[in-house]
């Protein structure tokens, strides 16, 4: 049996007015359905088994992974996004990595340096 391989996706959601939303639940479905907007049928089966790993509701990161078949339809459609549950917002993508504990760390460099500019800038 061939091994699949994937990738992990770190996008940051910001949103036009910062407000305290649970994207656990309807994240995934949403970036389905954008999937198969943009891509149809076959774009959505590339993406393969797409899940979203962990969101971190604090700094308003999401860990997505999908097959390494469909990730660059992905990263078009995430960028493409302008509008979730009915909010303005822009999603970047912060790494792509195929293994799930470099992105993990990759992650929280990407947030302590955040950290450290919001303490300069508040000097």
């Amino acid at each position: 049996m061939v091994r699949q391989k994937m990738r992990y996706i770190a996008v940051r959601i910001r949103f036009e007015k910062e407000r305290n939303i649970s994207l656990e639940t309807s994240l995934l479905p949403f970036l389905k359905a954008k999937l198969m907007d943009d891509y149809g049928v076959s774009g959505l089966s590339k993406a393969g088994h797409l899940s979203v790993v962990e969101y971190m509701k604090h700094c308003k990161i999401a860990l997505i992974r999908c097959d390494v078949s469909g990730y660059k339809n992905l990263l078009f459609t995430l960028a493409t996004i302008g509008e979730l549950n009915g909010l303005k917002c822009s999603m970047s993508t912060i790494w792509v990595s195929g293994i799930l504990k470099k992105a993990m760390k990759r992650i929280l460099k990407y947030v302590n340096a955040e950290k450290s500019m919001a303490k300069a800038m508040s000097k």
